[in-house]
Parts: structure tokens; sequence; C-alpha cells
């Protein structure tokens, strides 16, 4: 039986991977190949959120991991780890194919930006779905407007509109701008809930949005 040679670099060889040699496989095959030299990580001045796209991460590490998870999602990948060190993202990837096992690694620059993100934008400029309108007994009322804050900063975790764009004291009580609707009628049916409160809504036509009506809601909270 005669010998066989990788076409490649004309050696002979046993085993082939992709008709080539085991040595011009690794040479060919290299996911390192496919990670930036660089990753961005966005950190909002105002709310000190770290963005990823438009998905929030919980730590600068966890940013980075969401970029490469998305960058190696590929099942020739076996595992993958990184760390950071002064302002780079050391990666090690392990690639399988059949039997053939290969580590690599790469060095990435971490470039941390400082912004002002799309939420907080909105919120300077008074940007807001609904008005919450937070009529209580004097002696309640500040308790009331805490417990409203306490809800936005709890939801505002999940959703990145759950903020009040301005507080106005008026008679009687507050009026509450809130950039979320959902968020606001959250907050009112959690406050009729706990404090027997009634609840009014109302709607008005406030534009249109790609061609469809858009509304803003009114929903008075009064307390006894």
């Amino acid at each position: 039986m005669g010998k066989k040679f990788c076409p490649k670099c004309g050696r002979p060889t046993e085993k082939f991977l992709g008709s080539l040699c085991e040595e011009c496989f690794s040479k060919k095959v290299s996911f390192a190949e496919i990670l930036p030299e660089k990753i961005v990580v966005r950190t909002c001045k105002s709310c000190e959120k770290i963005f990823v796209d438009k998905k929030v991460a919980a730590t600068v590490e966890g940013a980075v991991g969401m970029i490469l998870s998305k960058l190696l999602e590929r099942p020739e990948v076996q595992s993958a780890s990184y760390r950071i060190s002064d302002g780079t993202v050391y990666v090690n990837i392990k690639i399988k194919f059949g039997d053939f096992v290969k580590s690599e690694e790469k060095e990435i620059k971490l470039i941390e930006k400082s912004i002002f993100c799309e939420y907080c934008s909105m919120k300077s400029s008074k940007y807001y779905q609904s008005t919450l309108q937070l009529r209580s007994p004097e002696n309640i009322l500040e308790r009331i407007l805490d417990d409203v804050a306490a809800q936005l900063a709890a939801i505002n975790e999940y959703d990145s509109f759950a903020f009040a764009s301005s507080v106005q004291k008026v008679r009687g009580g507050y009026d509450v701008l809130i950039g979320s609707k959902s968020a606001a009628m959250q907050i009112a049916r959690n406050l009729k809930a706990k404090y027997k409160a009634e609840i009014k809504i109302s709607r008005k036509l406030s534009g249109a949005i790609r061609g469809k009506k858009a509304y803003k809601d009114t929903i008075l909270v009064s307390i006894r």
C-alpha cells in the first residue's frame, strides 16, 4: 500500500483531517480569528448601567462574557474562558473536530466608554408615557411618594423606561411623569392593594409613532 501525502505540505501522513494532515489542518482552523481586536463596553454616566447593544450587564466582566458567548456560539467550541487585566481581555478557546482538539489564545483590547444611555437621555428630556396622579392625606403623602420611588427602582431592573422624568407638587398631592405605561399601571395596582386606593384611568391622543396613534395615560390614585 502506497504512502499518503498531505496535498498542502507534501509530508507523508497516516491521518487526514478535512483532506489535510493534522498540522496543516490545525493551522487552517482557527476560531481566534473570528474574535475582534477590541471590545467596546459602554457605561452610562447617569444611571451607571453597563450596555451591550440594547442589553444590560451587571458588570464589565459580564458584558465581555455576553459579547464572547455570542461570537463563540458554535458546536466546535468545546470550552472558552477569559480574564481581564490592565485593559486587556485574555481569551482561551478549546475547539474540537472529532478526535482533533486544539487550544487557542487571543488578547483583545478592552475599551470602556462613558455615555448617556437612551433612557437617561429621554428622562432628561422629560419623556413620559403616563402621568401618575397621587392624591392622599398630607400626613402620608411623602410616604406614598417614597413608595412609588422604591417601586420604580425595582421595576427599572427589567424595564429601563420605568423612571420618573418629573415629580410635580400640586394641590392635594403629586403628579409623577413616568416613562413606562406598564410600570405606572403596575404601581397604581400595588397602591390600590396596599392602601385601598381608588383608581381612575383616562387616555389622551399624543401623536403617532410609525403611522399608529400614540396615547398617554393619566392614572389618578386617590387614597382617603
